[in-house]
């Protein structure tokens, strides 16, 4: 049978033309979503232009990130929900970030993460914004590869985490400062710092 059609949208968008090379794309400049679940894959991939991403609304309960959902986009200010739990792999991978709190029921990040992130640079000066990514309170597990490559100069690693898996840091070559809060090592895999 015909299914009648939601009451609310699932997604509200406002775009931006850039033209490159005589080409012109249209990506997603500001938008409001309903009825979301999750933020499924790929559905922000390669959203460059991404300036706000309002979950506001009392449809949606947003659990989870999934795979590549982030992946080569710009997610600077980007504020998650405090109800997800749960980030697929590569969740992030590639994007362009300032700042990122990461939501406090989330305890594991997933191989590749936020693999090989970008900084943000000042469209006025230039300059390059370092990279933040705060982690919960909770977090037990850093995932294989979660931060490789990554442009980050600093993190702070929650005293609750008990292992760092395989390249967790492998590539961070900006990478400055580590500060880690357990008072026991967590365990490392193998190559978790090479590189770095």
């Amino acid at each position: 049978g015909i299914k009648s059609a939601p009451a609310t949208p699932y997604m509200e968008a406002e775009y931006v033309a850039v033209e490159d090379g005589g080409i012109t794309s249209h990506y997603i400049k500001r938008a409001k979503l309903y009825n979301h679940t999750a933020i499924y894959t790929k559905e922000f991939s390669g959203q460059t232009q991404l300036q706000n991403l309002d979950f506001s609304d009392a449809s949606n309960n947003i659990t989870v990130i999934e795979s590549n959902a982030f992946e080569y986009a710009l997610v600077d200010g980007l504020v998650l929900p405090n109800t997800i739990s749960v980030l697929g792999p590569a969740c992030f991978a590639n994007a362009y970030i300032t700042t990122l709190t990461i939501p406090p029921l989330v305890t594991v990040l997933p191989d590749y993460a936020f693999s090989y992130i970008q900084p943000v640079h000042n469209t006025e000066t230039g300059e390059e914004l370092p990279i933040n990514i705060i982690l919960p309170q909770n977090l037990t597990k850093i995932g294989n590869s979660c931060f490789e490559g990554a442009l980050i100069k600093q993190i702070t690693i929650p005293d609750t985490v008990t292992e760092i898996g395989e390249s967790a840091f492998f590539f961070c070559r900006k990478l400055e400062s580590i500060t880690c809060l357990a008072a026991t090592p967590p365990a490392l895999g193998f190559d978790a710092f090479s590189d770095a």
